[in-house]
C-alpha cells in the first residue's frame, strides 16, 4: 500500500517520524522532503502523489489548519 503524507512544513519533524514508521511498517510512503525534486511544480506534484497513492494521511495540527495547501491535498485526496 502506498500512503503520501500531507502536512505543514512547520510539523516536518513529526510528519518525517510518521513516515518512517510508516515505512518500517512496510508501507511505500510519499512525502515531498524524500520525494519531491527540486524545481518541480508542487501542484503536479501533490496531483501526481493522490493519484499514486492508496490513502493519504493529513497530519493536522494548529500550522496545517493554517495552510492553504494541506487543506487542498485533504480536499483532493476525497475527491480524486
Amino acid at each position: 500500500m502506498k500512503i503520501f503524507v500531507s502536512y505543514n512544513h512547520k510539523d516536518q519533524r513529526i510528519a518525517l517520524k510518521i513516515s518512517d514508521k510508516l515505512a518500517e511498517e512496510g508501507f511505500e510512503v510519499i512525502i515531498d522532503a524524500d520525494d519531491m525534486k527540486t524545481g518541480q511544480d508542487i501542484e503536479q506534484f501533490i496531483l501526481q502523489s493522490i493519484r499514486e497513492s492508496n490513502a493519504t494521511i493529513s497530519l493536522i495540527s494548529t500550522n496545517s489548519l493554517m495552510s492553504a495547501w494541506v487543506t487542498l491535498e485533504t480536499i483532493l485526496s476525497i475527491l480524486m
